[in-house]
């Protein structure tokens, strides 16, 4: 996604593209692009879409690959956690936000807290690695963004919710 380009004319660029993204995912069937088209046309009629379309140089990366320890101690043996950050920001305040995003079909607050609480370990290790990796003094915030409904939900945080 490129922030600097007019929205409208970026989501139509980004449209164009699905077929050759689909095609390096090995999805190339009508189905998958009918179901990649129906996503794509929630989140652009959401105002999710509007907070992302204006996010500019708020933008530090995107698919940023990560490998840490399977533990805040890092005493295991062998194994690691591997991940891909889909989105890292710092929002007006300069706080740092970790941006992971979800297709989930989820009907309603009841599932999409339930869907949210699922997520929330890959949030942990998304969050110790940005703050690991950047040397931060505190956490980041991890937000988890459903692109159907347009929800924001931060699953770490106190009563966590909407936002």
């Amino acid at each position: 996604w490129n922030h600097a380009a007019n929205a409208p004319d970026e989501l139509a660029r980004q449209r164009a593209r699905l077929p050759d993204v689909l095609a390096r995912l090995g999805a190339e069937s009508p189905e998958a692009r009918a179901e990649a088209e129906r996503v794509l046309d929630a989140f652009a009629a959401s105002a999710l879409f509007e907070r992302f379309a204006s996010l500019g140089e708020n933008v530090v990366a995107r698919e940023l690959p990560v490998l840490l320890p399977p533990d805040e101690d890092g005493s295991a043996a062998v194994g690691g956690i591997v991940g891909t950050l889909d989105l890292v920001l710092r929002d007006d305040a300069g706080d740092w936000c970790v941006v992971d995003y979800k297709t989930d079909r989820v009907d309603g607050a009841e599932a999409l807290a339930a869907h949210a609480e699922v997520y929330a370990p890959q949030g942990r290790a998304y969050v110790r690695a940005l703050r690991d990796g950047l040397g931060l003094a505190r956490d980041p915030r991890f937000e988890l963004w459903f692109l159907r409904t347009g929800e924001v939900v931060r699953p770490l945080e106190e009563g966590a919710g909407s936002g």
